[in-house]
């Protein structure tokens, strides 16, 4: 009966000891899956982050080619103005010296 005893006495301390294994290595799975879930969640947050900077970045890039195409607008009516004026000066030059050489035509008009 001693030996029956025994038996069940160590059988029970064996099955104590598993199951306390097993929960022991069940918290272990817990707790690394709430590390994973914190590491998880920071990694989401620095995600958004980012998202915010290149949105950012995206619309002051956007801003910054709405202001070259307002500038490169300008500087063309300008480059315009100063072709015209160019022109016009050509053409006033080429009727002064057109009058310069036929004093007749100047007579009469």
């Amino acid at each position: 009966m001693h030996a029956l005893f025994t038996s069940d006495f160590v059988l029970g301390l064996l099955t104590a000891l598993v199951l306390l294994g097993l929960l022991a290595m069940h918290l272990l799975v817990i707790r690394e899956y709430l590390n994973q879930r914190k590491i998880h969640r920071k990694w989401l947050v620095e995600l958004e982050n980012l998202r915010k900077k290149e949105e950012e970045r995206s619309q002051a890039m956007d801003q910054g080619n709405g202001s070259l195409q307002e500038i490169r607008g300008n500087t063309q009516e300008k480059l315009d103005i100063i072709k015209l004026q160019v022109e016009a000066m050509e053409l006033i030059e080429k009727k002064k010296s057109s009058g310069d050489q036929d004093p007749g035509r100047a007579n009469a008009t």
